[in-house]
Formats: structure tokens, C-alpha cells, sequence
């Protein structure tokens, strides 16, 4: 018997440790659960600044190139011939048409409202494949005018 106090004290200190340590190491996994989270948002407004900073910097230079195409197509206008003959005529008409597809693409820039990462991929494929159709359209006439 002369042994139990000293097994019961080596029993509560195991046990106050055991306790302890879990504590500890709860506390651990909740500080590191609140780490990551705090990452993860950090991350995510700076993946939204990018993408803000991507859709703005896309306006611009697409601006840019529209006004390009404005000034272009009043280069054009100022060439075209008298109305009359057939071939002016379709030249004209020309004309019209890469101007009305110019002011198309300038609206349908504005009109775009920032929707998803993936909305916005989308619409910047189409939106550049249309702008090349209309550059080379306009590049073409040049050419053909210049003969």
C-alpha cells in the first residue's frame, strides 16, 4: 500500500499531460486551419485584383485598336469614289459595312459586364477573332484602293 499514492500521483501526472498535449495540439490545428484560410483569401483578392487589372488592361488596348480602325475607314471614305458606278458603289458599301461592324465591336466592348474568369475567356477569344476578321477586312481594302 506504501506504493498507491505514489501510482496514483503517476497516474494524474500521465493524465494532466495527456490532457495538456491535446489542448496543445488542438489549438495548433486550429491556428493552422485559420492560417490557411486567411492564405486562401489573401490569394483570392489577389487573384480577383489580376483579373480586374487583365479585363481593364484588355479595354484599352482594344480601344486603342478600334480608334485605329476609325481612322482607317475615314481614310478610306476620303478616297471613295462618286456614286455611280457599279464597282464605287460596292466599294462604298464596303465601307459602310467595316464601319457598322467597327461600331458593333466598340459596343459590344462597352456593353460587356464582368461576369466569370470563364465568361470572360470566352468572350476575349470571340472578341479577338472578330477584331482580326474586321483588320484584315480593312487591310484588304486598303490594298485593293492602293491598286
Amino acid at each position: 500500500m506504501k506504493n498507491a499514492p505514489i501510482k496514483i500521483m503517476t497516474v494524474l501526472l500521465l493524465g494532466f499531460g495527456t490532457i495538456v498535449s491535446c489542448t496543445t495540439s488542438t489549438t495548433d490545428r486550429s491556428n493552422n486551419a485559420q492560417d490557411d484560410t486567411q492564405n486562401a483569401d489573401e490569394n483570392l483578392a489577389e487573384a480577383e485584383l489580376q483579373y480586374k487589372r487583365e479585363v481593364e488592361s484588355f479595354r484599352r488596348e482594344t480601344k486603342r485598336i478600334i480608334d485605329e480602325n476609325e481612322k482607317s475607314i475615314k481614310d478610306l471614305k476620303k478616297k471613295s469614289f462618286k456614286a455611280g458606278d457599279s464597282a464605287a458603289d460596292a466599294y462604298n458599301r464596303s465601307i459602310d459595312n467595316l464601319e457598322q461592324k467597327n461600331d458593333e465591336l466598340k459596343k459590344k466592348l462597352d456593353d460587356y459586364k464582368d461576369e466569370s474568369k470563364e465568361g470572360w475567356e470566352n468572350f476575349k477569344t470571340e472578341f479577338n477573332r472578330d477584331m482580326k476578321s474586321l483588320g484584315t477586312s480593312i487591310a484588304d481594302l486598303v490594298r485593293d484602293n492602293d491598286k
